[in-house]
Parts: structure tokens; sequence; C-alpha cells
């Protein structure tokens, strides 16, 4: 019986039920990858749909069908991503950013690690570390990166995820880990 009242409320607020499937399904869909691309964030985009659905004066479907769509369009953006990218991972593209994970011993950690590190004062020798930074940046060629395929949110969100990870947290994402490094290079 609640359903059926539920559904006749709907009827005559003029409001459709909840996408079971279908084309309505699919809208939703590609509206959480398009907003995925550019916010990561698994609240946000259960907000965006709450949202979506209200202005399309649509039943929201249960939380968990919600849940697993933003999974869904999380992983379909990091898909995308790779693709859209995958242009410029070149074999000594990669070579180089894998290199960026290999402990250095003249540096005593890693490129990542030096690269990241900011300085912490004003002096000859930070201004020397930073144009050292600079001249390893263009020896990758970094400035001739043209990540413009990506929206500059999910640029940022890339490179903030490649100064807060660990070494071995990028190394575990395997092929994933080379749109984090670009970003970072880049930004």
């Amino acid at each position: 019986t609640r359903s059926d009242h539920l559904l006749l409320v709907a009827k005559y607020l003029g409001w459709k039920s909840a996408p079971a499937g279908g084309g309505e399904m699919k809208e939703v869909e590609q509206f959480l990858l398009d907003r995925a691309m550019e916010h990561d964030s698994p609240t946000l985009l259960f907000n965006l749909a709450t949202e979506f659905l209200m202005s399309a004066k649509t039943i929201r479907p249960g939380v968990s069908i919600l849940e697993r769509m933003i999974t869904s369009a999380r992983t379909g953006a990091t898909a995308l991503t790779s693709d859209l990218v995958g242009h410029l991972l070149t074999g000594q593209r990669c070579s180089d950013l894998d290199r960026l994970l290999v402990n250095d011993a003249g540096l005593g950690m890693t490129r990542l690690a030096w690269l990241t590190k900011p300085a912490v004062e004003a002096t000859a020798s930070a201004v020397l570390t930073s144009v050292g930074k600079l001249a390893f940046l263009r020896s990758m060629d970094a400035h001739t990166l043209d990540l413009s395929v990506l929206p500059a949110e999910r640029r940022r969100f890339l490179a903030t995820v490649g100064r807060r990870s660990t070494v071995q947290a990028l190394m575990r994402r395997e092929e994933r880990r080379y749109p984090i490094l670009l970003a970072l290079v880049r930004g």
C-alpha cells in the first residue's frame, strides 16, 4: 500500500519514479561520470546526484544503488583519465616517471619527495635547490606536457594525490600512477 500511495503522490506532483534502468539511469550515470572527472569526493557526488534527481523531479533510488553508481562513476573517471592522457605516456616518459619513485643516493630520498619538499627559508641554497628542481623537470620535458584534455579540477586533484601519496601507494596503483605523476610534474 505504501508503494502504491508513493506512486500516486509522485504522479500527482509530476515526479517520476526512481530510475530502474534504461535511459533515465544512463542519464544519471553520465551526470555522475562528468562530475567525477571534476570531483572525487563520494559525499559530494552523492549530494550532486540527489540535487540532479530533484531537479529532474525523479524520486531518488535507494542509497545502495546510488552508492554503486558513484563507485562506478569514480572508477570510470579513473579509466577515462588514463585514456585521455594515454597519448602522453611514451616508453621514455613512463621510465622517467618511474625514476621519480626510486631512491636517489645523491639526494638521500626519492625524486618525488625531493620535488614535493617545499623550501623552508629564503636562502641561496633554497633558491639553488628550486632551480635544480626546475632544471630536472625541464629535462623530463614536463613543461611541454599538455594536460588540457583533463578538467582543471581533475588535474589539481591528481597533483594533490601525487603530493600526498607515499611511494609504496603510488607503486601499488600500477598503470594508474602515470596520470597522477604527469599532473604532479606538470603542476
